[in-house]
C-alpha cells in the first residue's frame, strides 16, 4: 500500500523566492522565453493527440477514463504500447511528518509565503470558499469539479491556521490551480509567464494498481505482460524529460513532484509480478533530474536502524532513499 508523504514546500524555497522586483527581473532575464514557446506547442500537440486517441479506443476498448478507489483519483492520459497509462493522485497525509509547526513560531525564519504564487496542477479544483483558503485560490481554468484531493493538497500548503491545526505551511502564499491533463504544455507557459514555483502530487499508475471499471475492482498490472518488473521504474522517459526541459529553460522555476514510492502494492497471489518495491517505486516525474521530489515515509513511521524522522540527518536520508 501507498503510504506517502506530500509536501510541497521547502524552507530554502519560501527564503529565496521572494517576489521583490530585484528577484522578478532576475526570473524574466534568465528564463529562455523562445524555447518555452516551442515546448508549449510540442507538449500541446502531444496531448491533442493523445486525447483523440484516448477518445477512440476507450470507446471501443470499452475502458474508463476515469475511477475513484480507495487507493486515490485515477484519470486515462494516453497508451503506451497499447497499454492504457493512467494518472494517480498521490496521498496527502503529511504535516506531522514534516513538522512544520515550528516554522510558525515567531522568529527570523519569516517563512509564511507571503507574496509567493504556488503554481498547483492536480486532478480537479480547489475548494477556493473552503474557510481556510479564502481570497488566495485562483482557477487557471473554468469547468473542473472540486475535488478533495487538490483541496487536500491547497489547504496542506497555504491553510490560513482558522484552526491552528489545519495551518499550512505557508499560511499567506496563493495558488494558482490547474487541471493535471496538459500540465507540460501549462507549466512551460507558466514559467514563461514568470512562475517560480509549482506543485504535482500525482504521477502515473505504474507496476500495481488498484482498478475499477463498471462491474469490479481487482489489482491490475500496469506493465508489459511479458516483463516481470514493469520497466518503466527507475526509467527516464519522456515524462521525466518534459519536466526537466522546462526547468532548464525556467532555470528559477522549482518544480515540485511525488516520487510515487510504491510500496506491496499488488495481490498476494501473483507469481508473474511481483508487489511493488522495495527497489523498483519511483517513476517518471520522480526521475526527472531537475525537480525536488519528495519521498517514502508514512506518518510517525520509524524505520529500524535510522533515527526519528523529525531529527532525520541527510546521511540518514540518503541511506532511506536508496531503497526506491
Amino acid at each position: 500500500m501507498k503510504k506517502i508523504i506530500t509536501l510541497l514546500i521547502l524552507i530554502y524555497l519560501l527564503q529565496n523566492l521572494c517576489a521583490t522586483d530585484s528577484n522578478l527581473s532576475q526570473v524574466y532575464k534568465n528564463t529562455n522565453h523562445v524555447k518555452l514557446e516551442k515546448l508549449k506547442n510540442k507538449f500541446q500537440n502531444l496531448w491533442e493527440i493523445n486525447s483523440l486517441e484516448i477518445e477512440q479506443k476507450s470507446h471501443l476498448r470499452n475502458i474508463p477514463r476515469k475511477f475513484t478507489t480507495a487507493y486515490g483519483f485515477y484519470q486515462l492520459a494516453y497508451y503506451q504500447n497499447e497499454l492504457p497509462i493512467y494518472l494517480e493522485t498521490q496521498n496527502a497525509d503529511v504535516a506531522e511528518t514534516i513538522s512544520t509547526a515550528p516554522l510558525h513560531i515567531p522568529s527570523s525564519y519569516n517563512l509564511e509565503g507571503e507574496n509567493i504564487m504556488i503554481h498547483l496542477w492536480d486532478a480537479g479544483a480547489v475548494n477556493s470558499s473552503h474557510i481556510e483558503l479564502l481570497g488566495r485560490t485562483f482557477p487557471a481554468e473554468s469547468g473542473d469539479n472540486i475535488k478533495q484531493h487538490t483541496s487536500h493538497v491547497a489547504g496542506t500548503m497555504i491553510a490560513s491556521g482558522v484552526n491552528p491545526a489545519a495551518k499550512g505551511m505557508a499560511p499567506k502564499a496563493n495558488i494558482k490551480f490547474y487541471n493535471w491533463v496538459n500540465d507540460a504544455a501549462e507549466m512551460a507557459e507558466a514559467a514563461n509567464n514568470g512562475a517560480i514555483l509549482s506543485n504535482h502530487s500525482y504521477s502515473y499508475a505504474r507496476g500495481w494498481y488498484w482498478y475499477s471499471n463498471w462491474f469490479f475492482s481487482y489489482w491490475k498490472w500496469a506493465g508489459d505482460n511479458n516483463t516481470y518488473e514493469d520497466e518503466n521504474f527507475c526509467l527516464y522517459n519522456i515524462n521525466s524529460q518534459k519536466f526537466d526541459q522546462i526547468a532548464q529553460a525556467a532555470p528559477y522555476y522549482q518544480i515540485v513532484v511525488a516520487a510515487g514510492n510504491d510500496r506491496d502494492d499488488g495481490p498476494d497471489n501473483d507469481n508473474d509480478h511481483p508487489a511493488d518495491g522495495d527497489y523498483d517505486s519511483i517513476s517518471d516525474y520522480g526521475i526527472s533530474k531537475n525537480v525536488y521530489f519528495y519521498i517514502l515515509f508514512s506518518r510517525r513511521t520509524h524505520i529500524s536502524g535510522y533515527p526519528p524522522l523529525n531529527i532525520i540527518s541527510l546521511p540518514a536520508l540518503q541511506n532511506i532513499v536508496c531503497f526506491g
